[in-house]
């Protein structure tokens, strides 16, 4: 029975029009675009939440990218107002996420530009530029409006300075994605993750399973 119906639904393809073909191929195409969004949401909530800048994700950032360039050119084909009208709320949610995450990053960036300029392993060669050159527009800053006036003392008072870092010690919200049957001490208390659970502890009793996806920030 499996058979013939796969069979009757191959031979209605055939017979279907160019315009119906189309249609079946754009809704295909569509279909896949959540795997791209949801994995986008996921890295962008996890970045608000986390007090540092979490590793960049060009494997999430790129496809989303290419799936919202895919939508484009399905707005610019379909004769369906309705359709389109779908497909451009897609891309703007897509859009607004990518902005989202983007401009989380930076803001983290500029409030700890110092700790970021020394620690950038987890800087996209495009945010490694942009601390560079924010650190020289602030120092720039700095000596025209005081710290020349100063004199010799202005080595010495940066030296007394010391620059803010991520307080890893800030607690987040986090949802057990995997069941990892793993215990993470948290001031001394032993705290089982099951999948599915909800828990609040410090960031950096969890931030080494954020990269492996086995727990996301809520």
């Amino acid at each position: 029975m499996a058979s013939q119906s796969q069979s009757q639904e191959d031979s209605s393809a055939e017979f279907e029009s160019p315009e119906s073909q189309r249609r079946r191929e754009q809704e295909r195409q569509r279909s896949r675009a959540p795997s791209a969004y949801d994995a986008m949401r996921r890295a962008c909530f996890n970045e608000v939440f986390a007090p540092e800048v979490l590793p960049y994700k060009v494997d999430v950032v790129l496809p989303l990218i290419e799936k919202i360039g895919q939508l484009e050119d399905l707005c610019k084909n379909v004769n369906d107002q309705r359709l389109s009208s779908v497909y451009e709320l897609d891309i703007e949610r897509a859009k607004y996420l990518l902005l989202l995450y983007h401009k989380t990053r930076l803001l983290k960036i500029e409030k700890f530009f110092l700790h970021y300029s020394v620690h950038n392993e987890n800087l996209s060669p495009e945010e490694v530029a942009f601390t560079t050159r924010f650190c020289t527009l602030v120092d720039t800053h700095l000596n025209k409006s005081f710290l020349q006036h100063i004199g010799p003392n202005a080595d010495q008072l940066s030296n007394l300075v010391k620059p803010p870092t991520p307080n890893l010690n800030h607690h987040v919200f986090i949802h057990v994605c995997k069941s990892l049957s793993a215990h993470i001490d948290v001031g001394g208390k032993d705290i089982l993750l099951i999948q599915g659970d909800i828990h609040v502890v410090p960031y950096h009793c969890i931030a080494h399973l954020l990269s492996t996806e086995e727990v996301e920030l809520i």
